[in-house]
């Protein structure tokens, strides 16, 4: 909710449309004459989230006397492809023949090449990382002591657990693990990593209300509060 309250303010993009008439619940329901006048407002928040928020503002006149009212609406577009699915599987494929055993990572990239703006399994996080893992049967070890893989050494096709997480900077804030259903834990895979993994872009679902697969870019150097953990599967 912060972040995407945050993205919708800082956002640049503002457009105006045509202004549909009042609802009925706004006007005098016995019949007196009446009249509006209104604007309204159009702000879509960058990539990835694409945002639109719409905000309706009614002035409605009865009897000489002026009343304002403000509505609002969000809705969500369809997110577009992720731009470097070439690279994603260019990193996987030489993180895993640095890895032995060999390394599903590859098959992670691929999974989410095809499943991307599409629900995966029952909608939650964790649906992500267990359907793609199984699907080619690969193996991962998710507790906080063995299969772990250092920040700097993350790849394309490696699995991330958030753990009450809150990245914070200039723009606003983003969080990942911070619903009590989901134990406190958030699941992606990562598609790209960059700055000595300092950035990963990171293809979830089940957040920000969107229970679609989508990816959102982390920065871990704006990581304020929380713990993350990264697995890398063996085939």
């Amino acid at each position: 909710i912060f972040s995407r309250c945050f993205w919708l303010i800082f956002s640049r993009r503002m457009s105006e449309g045509k202004m549909p008439p009042p609802p009925s619940h706004l006007l005098p329901s016995d019949g007196r004459a009446y009249q509006w006048t209104g604007t309204m407002t159009t702000w879509t928040s960058p990539a990835p989230e694409y945002i639109t928020t719409t905000t309706y503002t009614y002035t409605i006149t009865v009897d000489g006397k002026s009343t304002t009212h403000k509505l609002t609406s969000t809705s969500k577009r369809e997110q577009e492809p992720y731009p470097h699915f070439a690279r994603a599987l260019e990193q996987a494929r030489a993180a895993g023949s640095t890895f032995s055993p060999s390394t599903g990572n590859p098959e992670l990239v691929q999974f989410c090449q095809r499943r991307g703006n599409t629900t995966v399994g029952g909608g939650t996080c964790y649906d992500v990382p267990s359907a793609a893992t199984s699907e080619p049967g690969l193996r991962w070890v998710n507790d906080k002591k063995t299969g772990i893989i250092p920040l700097s050494s993350a790849a394309a096709g490696d699995i991330i657990r958030f753990e009450r997480c809150v990245f914070r900077n200039a723009n606003g804030v983003m969080t990942a693990g911070d619903k009590a259903e989901d134990n406190f834990q958030h699941y992606g895979i990562v598609l790209l990593s960059r700055n000595g993994g300092r950035e990963l872009d990171v293809m979830e679902q089940n957040i920000d209300g969107d229970s679609r697969l989508h990816w959102r870019t982390y920065r871990f150097d704006d990581l304020q509060e929380g713990s993350f953990y990264i697995y890398r599967t063996v085939k």
